[in-house]
C-alpha cells in the first residue's frame, strides 16, 4: 500500500519531481531563454517579435522576416516560449 502522506507531499512540493520509473529526485533548474547555449534569439528580438504581433504583422510574416517557423513564433507570441521577458 503506498503512503499517501508521502506522495501527497512530493507531489506539491515543486522542488522535487517523480521519472517514470517511480524514483523521486531533485529537479534540475533548466536554463531559460537566451543564458541557453541552443538559443538562437537575443531578448531584444523577442521583444521586436512580440511588439510586431501586437501591432497587427502576422506570425507568418514574422516567421519569414527571422527565419524561424510559424509555430516558433506563435509560441513566443502567446508566451509558451520566452515567458520570462
Amino acid at each position: 500500500m503506498i503512503n499517501t502522506e508521502f506522495w501527497h507531499t512530493i507531489y506539491h512540493d515543486n522542488s522535487f519531481q517523480v521519472s517514470n520509473l517511480g524514483r523521486v529526485r531533485a529537479t534540475v533548474p533548466a536554463i531559460h531563454s537566451e543564458h541557453n547555449y541552443k538559443s538562437r534569439l537575443t531578448y531584444e528580438q523577442v521583444i521586436l517579435i512580440r511588439h510586431l504581433h501586437w501591432n497587427g504583422r502576422s506570425n507568418l510574416d514574422i516567421s519569414k522576416m527571422f527565419g524561424y517557423s510559424h509555430g516558433a513564433i506563435c509560441n513566443i507570441t502567446a508566451r509558451r516560449r520566452w515567458r520570462d521577458i
